[in-house]
């Protein structure tokens, strides 16, 4: 059975099979994502085939997360066996040019307009380490910091780094059609730096797509104008990995927080990432302070956790999924309830009554019945301890639900009319995948009237079984 937090595993070579798959679903995840930086449309087709397998196995809604791979900045190429060693100076160069051990291009050059003296440099995700010492109109010259060897097309990030005008390649245009081809459930937008990015690629997928977006946060200009971005998305990834490359490491913490806090505000999900048990791809346990910090990321109240590398290559794929699934039920019973100031309507005041009067009766399920899932996610964001079934008869927001704290999906007829939504109610908190109720407990019900409106939510009622 799924928990409060949802778990997203990235698929590769550590988990390429049908049985693969189907052990880590049974492990406790809830969505695969597939990587198109790495993932071929052969990979991604085979793999999709797998995890609607074990979903039909497993009888429970497994979704697939396409992530795009996004205007990631690189250097240029560079001649085999170029190494660049501490107190060496380098420039990165905005014309396109053989790269040797005093000077690369890099492949954005726009991304060196934002770079200043003293900001560090980062590449190959943060192997090599130097410092801007001087800018100049053709790009910009760094000092070395920790040094090793300078290979083509690796990345290049910077502190206040700003990839420049977001555009989609040609890759990421093929990955679109095999994420339509596949039918994706959730799309990850990389490197997203305003609310017109994530339109940009709306509009490549088309009106007919019925997937969902999210808007990867992993720049500071992503920080900056993350409400905006958070409006027209419909969840958030906070990437700490790139984030940490192009802000203060020290700053990442602090980010983290508020982003999840801006995502439960606005009633999105939204999902903590990298290095999450960074250690477990080589370990059969994580360390102390991996444990530590999923846990925090929990009572910071973010909706899923995403693991990469420990279930891509990792040595103990299935391991990391069972300790995060430890560490989970160890901590989201000690989420505190949220409580917000503005309130929007009636749909927001529906669901504070919701939260309110499920504690008041000792409610043990809230059912909504939700045509997009606004309903479900209006009540989820003030985290409750009690199981919420999201009842829609729309097939598809079963999956869109998948990663909503505390939210199970479950298929339903639309209500004919009030005496029918109570009957379909009742039969699913009968059975219902989340808890066993006992004769005489109470359940809440919420649904807005007329049924099959969207953003109507302006009904609650008590039941007892």
């Amino acid at each position: 059975m799924s928990q409060p937090i949802k778990i997203i595993v990235t698929t590769g070579p550590a988990i390429d099979s049908a049985q693969g798959v189907l052990e880590m679903a049974q492990a406790g995840v809830d969505i695969f994502r597939l990587n198109f930086s790495h993932c071929t449309r052969e990979e991604a087709l085979m793999r999709a085939k797998w995890i609607r397998m074990a979903e039909r196995k497993l009888k429970r809604p497994l979704g697939i997360l396409g992530d795009l791979a996004g205007p990631k900045i690189r250097i240029g190429m560079v001649s085999d066996g170029t190494e660049i060693k501490a107190g060496d100076r380098i420039r990165f160069l905005r014309k396109q040019i053989a790269g040797t051990k005093d000077a690369v291009c890099v492949a954005i050059p726009e991304a060196l307009d934002h770079i200043t003296v003293g900001a560090s440099i980062y590449i190959d995700d943060g192997k090599l380490k130097l410092t801007a010492v001087s800018i100049e109109k053709d790009g910009v010259t760094a000092e070395v910091v920790v040094g090793g060897p300078l290979e083509s097309r690796k990345s290049f990030s910077a502190d206040g780094l700003r990839v420049g005008t977001f555009a989609l390649s040609e890759k990421d245009k093929t990955a679109i059609g095999i994420i339509k081809a596949i039918n994706a459930d959730w799309v990850a937008i990389s490197f997203v730096q305003t609310a017109e990015d994530v339109l940009l690629v709306k509009k490549a997928f088309g009106g007919s797509f019925r997937g969902s977006m999210i808007a990867k946060i992993e720049t500071e200009s992503g920080v900056e104008n993350a409400e905006s971005i958070l409006a027209v998305s419909d969840g958030i990834m906070v990437a700490r990995g790139d984030l940490g490359l192009t802000m203060p490491i020290a700053e990442v913490p602090h980010v983290q927080k508020l982003l999840i806090q801006l995502a439960n505000e606005q009633k999105k999900p939204v999902i903590t990432a990298t290095q999450m048990l960074d250690s477990m791809i080589y370990r059969h346990s994580p360390t102390r302070a991996e444990a530590s910090d999923v846990a925090n990321a929990i009572l910071d109240g973010t909706d899923m956790l995403m693991l990469s590398g420990e279930t891509s290559v990792g040595q103990f794929p299935r391991e990391s999924v069972e300790t995060l699934t430890s560490i989970i039920t160890s901590t989201s019973a000690r989420v505190s309830q949220r409580n917000f100031d503005v309130c929007l309507g009636a749909s927001d005041a529906v669901g504070e009554a919701v939260i309110a009067s499920s504690k008041c009766v000792d409610a043990k399920l809230i059912i909504v019945f939700t045509t997009s899932g606004a309903t479900a996610r209006v009540v989820a964001r003030h985290r409750p301890q009690t199981p919420i079934i999201a009842i829609t008869h729309e097939k598809s927001v079963i999956h869109r639900l998948l990663p909503v704290w505390n939210t199970y999906g479950v298929y339903g007829a639309l209500p004919k009319n009030f005496a029918n939504m109570t009957a379909i109610a009742r039969k699913v908190a009968e059975n219902n995948p989340a808890v066993k109720l006992k004769k005489g407990d109470s359940y809440i019900i919420s649904a807005g009237v007329p049924f099959g409106k969207m953003g109507s939510t302006n009904l609650m009622i008590v039941e007892k079984l």
